[in-house]
């Protein structure tokens, strides 16, 4: 496939019939990341500025260098009043000027143009972040057992859209036939041969999927099996669904970056979000990062450099040649995340079994029944359902039973609230609550 700017520019590979072009390629090859990726996004910058000034690249390494910074600078306004947001506008001006310093603009030659200026973290594209119970549903939603699939492992393995759609059968192949329940997930380079901007900067690192998802995934390529035969090795993990060309051609054809966008919204939009129209496949990269950052299964949390491992960025400063992880240590780490919301519920739910149970203790409960000198007797079972109806609730309920609080704190922190009570308003408090 040749894009328009490939023909404009008249690419093949790394070389062009425009020298200015195969300039700019070489030093993108040789010192920069060579990726496929860059190519692209330098040779569109490029084609755009072009079509702007009505010129080829070879013609316009020719003109002045006023001339070029005129023309530089109502580029990037046309670009910023057609809706582009200033870091995107930022962008391609720096990689045009690299263009031209690739071509002799340098030193006193070098185009000054003033970047456009960035206003915080504001966003000039919306987006709408489900919540993990959200993202669960929209799953639920999706039309397919291949979209289900492909929105689980963007939820729980926070992959980037470009390398979910890069990683081959192969890739998943020995962990699924072993039966294991957490599978691994490697990100690599040579993903670019399939999606050029997969694995971005060139960053290697591993994710997982858990259990939950691993099934889903295990009954898709069961169903692709009988659909379409033995899957190869080297053949997409999700493959496109396009009826409109040959079963032989689309079960080793990639989806394209549109094909996974409208999986997701079509699935947001069956699951009834209000925003579903901005709701994107990063989002759930994003979804992914919170459930990182939140409490493991174990009431422990994640070290801040195995989140950063677990995202694929780069560690900063000097961190890199230190964080040394084993593929098995973090298989456990990872297998500790809460991604379920119903299994966190079950785990708090424990948590304030065992603090009812202690603080009914303290408050001398014995055989199944409270002694308060007679004043009430109560069933051990009523008592606790009671306390776990108010904990249920996202806030403490002072007037029902002010020392239970929630469901986090310790049971020393129960007792000494319990302690600060004077006596009379201590023992009225569990009369109101015993005998709601």
């Amino acid at each position: 496939m040749v894009f328009v700017w490939e023909k404009f520019l008249k690419v093949f590979g790394w070389k062009s019939k425009y020298s200015s072009v195969t300039n700019l390629l070489r030093f993108l090859r040789n010192k920069r990341s060579g990726s496929e990726g860059s190519r692209e996004s330098y040779g569109h910058a490029l084609f755009s500025f072009c079509q702007f000034v009505k010129k080829t690249p070879d013609e316009l390494v020719k003109m002045e260098k006023t001339s070029l910074e005129k023309f530089l600078e109502e580029f990037g306004y046309s670009k910023s009043e057609n809706g582009r947001c200033a870091a995107g506008v930022n962008t391609v001006l720096i990689y045009i000027k690299t263009f031209f310093r690739c071509n002799g603009f340098r030193g006193e030659q070098e185009l000054n143009v003033e970047l456009h200026r960035r206003i915080g973290r504001s966003r000039t594209r919306k987006e709408y972040v489900p919540t993990p119970e959200e993202a669960w549903r929209i799953a639920e939603c999706a039309g397919s057992l291949r979209d289900k699939a492909i929105i689980q492992v963007l939820m729980t393995a926070g992959l980037r859209n470009a390398t979910l759609r890069a990683i081959l059968y192969g890739d998943v192949r020995e962990e699924l036939e072993r039966g294991a329940e957490t599978v691994l997930i490697r990100v690599y380079p040579e993903m670019k041969k399939l999606v050029s901007s997969a694995c971005k900067n060139n960053v290697e690192y591993i994710t997982f999927v858990p259990k939950e998802t691993a099934t889903v995934l295990r009954l898709y390529i069961a169903q692709r099996v009988a659909t379409f035969g033995k899957i190869d090795d080297n053949a997409p993990l999700f493959a496109s669904e396009y009826n409109q060309i040959s079963r032989a051609i689309r079960s080793n054809q990639p989806l394209s970056e549109r094909q996974l966008q409208r999986i997701v919204k079509d699935a947001a939009c069956r699951a009834g979000l209000k925003d579903w129209r901005i709701v994107t496949p990063h989002c759930f990269r994003k979804t992914y990062e919170t459930l990182l950052r939140s409490r493991l299964k174990d009431g422990s949390r994640l070290g801040i450099q195995t989140i950063i491992f677990l995202m694929g960025h780069i560690q900063p400063g000097g961190l890199g040649p230190y964080s040394d992880f084993k593929v098995e240590d973090l298989r456990k780490e990872y297998s500790k995340i809460i991604f379920n919301p119903y299994e966190e519920k079950l785990i708090m739910t424990n948590e304030v079994l065992k603090s009812a149970a202690e603080v009914l203790k303290s408050w001398n409960v014995h055989d199944g029944s409270i002694d308060m000198k007679g004043q009430v007797r109560l069933d051990l079972v009523k008592a606790i359902k009671a306390i776990l109806e108010v904990a249920d609730q996202n806030e403490p309920q002072d007037s029902k039973i002010v020392s239970i609080g929630n469901a986090s704190e310790s049971v020393d922190k129960i007792k000494k609230r319990v302690k600060e009570r004077n006596t009379l308003c201590e023992r009225q408090m569990r009369l109101d609550f015993f005998s709601a």
